[in-house]
C-alpha cells in the first residue's frame, strides 16, 4: 500500500505546477496569431464555411492565381488561400494533440481519484464495523459525517448549519 502524505507542502507543489502549466499553455494559445474565444452560436455559423476542404481552397488559390480579376472581384489572392491552409493544418494538429492530452490528464485524474475514493470506501465500510472497541466511540461522529457526505441517496448535500448568533445571544 503507498501511502502518500497530504501536507500543506505537497497541495502547493500541486498548485504551483497547476499553475505554471497553465500560464504556459495561455502564453502557449496567444502565439497563435488571431487566437481567440470564439461564442458557441458564432461557432455553429461559421462551421460550414470553415470545413471546405483543403482540395477546394487550393483550387481556388489556383483560379486566382491565374486570374487578377478573379482575385479582385473576390478579396482574395491565391498566396491568401495557401496562408490559410497551411495556418490551418499547423495548428489543427495542435488543438487536436491538446484534447488527446486533456483527455489522458482527465483519465490521470480520474485514476488517482478512483484510488483515493476506493480506499476511503474501504475506510468507510470498516469504520462502520468497529463495535466494542476504544475507537468505536471516537469513530461515531465521524461515521455519521462520511454517510451525509457520501451521498449515495442522490439529494443534495447540504453542509452543517451555522449557529445562528442572534439566537443564540437572545436566549442568554
Amino acid at each position: 500500500m503507498t501511502i502518500t502524505p497530504t501536507t500543506s507542502e505537497t497541495q502547493a507543489i500541486y498548485e504551483q505546477t497547476a499553475m505554471a502549466m497553465l500560464q504556459q499553455l495561455r502564453a502557449l494559445a496567444l502565439s497563435v496569431p488571431g487566437f481567440a474565444h470564439v461564442p458557441a452560436l458564432r461557432r455553429r455559423k461559421i462551421t460550414t464555411t470553415a470545413s471546405l476542404p483543403d482540395a477546394y481552397l487550393h483550387a481556388v488559390s489556383v483560379a486566382c492565381d491565374a486570374s487578377e480579376h478573379l482575385a479582385l472581384s473576390s478579396q482574395i489572392t491565391g498566396a491568401e488561400l495557401r496562408d490559410g491552409i497551411s495556418f490551418s493544418r499547423a495548428f489543427r494538429a495542435v488543438a487536436d494533440e491538446l484534447e488527446l492530452i486533456a483527455y489522458a490528464l482527465r483519465g490521470t485524474v480520474a485514476e488517482r481519484r478512483y484510488d483515493i475514493g476506493r480506499r476511503a470506501l474501504r475506510a468507510y465500510s470498516i469504520a462502520k464495523g468497529v463495535n466494542g472497541s476504544r475507537d468505536s466511540a471516537v469513530l461515531i461522529p465521524h461515521v455519521a459525517t462520511m454517510a451525509r457526505t457520501l451521498n449515495r441517496s442522490g439529494r443534495k448535500v447540504t453542509p452543517d448549519p451555522e449557529p445562528d448568533l442572534e439566537q443564540q445571544a437572545a436566549k442568554s
